[in-house]
């Protein structure tokens, strides 16, 4: 909508989500996401500080990681540019959640299931679901290996098409997030008191100057290191074009000099010895750089083809 934040910004969702006083907004959304069999009753953001300067938005992850009262850990990471290796980002963060969890000498039954969420407003995989869920599942039973691995995709240009109509409380806040159809974010301000909160609060967040300005620091540092990433891919073509085709032109060079040899001995022969057996052209034709540079000296002084090639006919192959 026209004069606001982008809630997919990192530094703006986290400015909406992480603080104390708006969990009620963070469990609302999980919740659309999670779907828990239970409803969540309470959760503790443990990285809720926010940069204070535009230096400090430099370099960092603006994820917002939490605790569920049932214990799971949710890492909650937007994207407003597509990154490379989206899946594999996924998996790192997962990754790296879990693997801290325990401390030397811990025993593994301490680990906790951990839950990674991307809400991203690029298309990241090649269906067009709104919410993607992955766990890891034995390929033919599907039963899950454990509990522990959940990782989750809302892609918000994948809005609209009714894929996800059944799931109106995610497609709800998905609209939020997108920012990009009031009249569907009113009508989901009127069915959800959280998603009516959340723009109160991105209205607020967006008409403070500082809030607008550190925004547009952090948009603007994430399009100049996706522009630079860019570049260093297409210079990196350029470069292996450039070394391929000089490559290519020296070994064309090579070989079209030694095709040269070939027919200049070959028609040498003819005009010394007449016509050539079958065995002389094959032994020219298989005949390497430095072999051609000898036979071609011998020509003047050989009397015969034996001599020439300083052996007799090779047999048949």
């Amino acid at each position: 909508m026209h004069g606001l934040l982008s809630p997919t910004l990192d530094f703006v969702f986290k400015s909406l989500f992480a603080l104390p006083s708006n969990k009620d907004m963070l469990i609302s959304l999980l919740g659309a996401v999670l779907r828990p069999a239970s409803p969540i009753r309470d959760i503790t953001v443990l990285n809720a500080e926010l940069p204070k300067s535009a230096a400090s938005l430099r370099g960092l992850v603006l994820d917002v990681h939490a605790v569920l009262q049932d214990g799971r850990e949710v890492d909650i990471e937007t994207q407003t540019v597509l990154q490379a290796g989206t899946r594999e980002r996924s998996l790192y963060h997962w990754s790296r959640m879990f693997s801290e969890q325990l401390v030397r000498g811990q025993a593994f039954a301490a680990l906790v299931p951990c839950v990674a969420v991307f809400f991203v407003a690029r298309p990241a995989l090649p269906w067009p679901k709104l919410h993607s869920t992955f766990r890891v599942l034995e390929i033919h039973s599907h039963e899950p290996l454990c509990e522990h691995l959940e990782v989750h995709f809302v892609e918000l240009t994948k809005l609209g098409d009714g894929r996800d109509e059944n799931d109106s409380e995610l497609v709800d806040w998905s609209w939020f997030l997108a920012c990009r159809d009031e009249a569907k974010i009113d009508r989901a301000a009127r069915r959800n008191p959280m998603i009516a909160k959340a723009r109160s609060k991105l209205e607020r967040l967006s008409a403070d100057k500082k809030a607008r300005y550190l925004a547009r620091k952090r948009e603007e540092w994430l399009l100049t290191v996706q522009f630079e990433k860019a570049e260093a891919r297409r210079q990196g073509v350029r470069e292996g074009l450039e070394q391929g085709l000089e490559q290519g032109l020296e070994q064309g060079l090579e070989q079209g000099l030694e095709r040269g040899k070939r027919e200049v001995l070959l028609r040498l022969l003819r005009r010394r010895f007449g016509e050539l057996p079958e065995w002389v052209t094959r032994r020219v034709e298989a005949g390497s750089a430095a072999e051609l540079d000898q036979w071609t000296e011998r020509i003047l002084s050989a009397r015969e083809l034996d001599e020439m090639f300083g052996s007799a006919e090779p047999p048949s192959p």
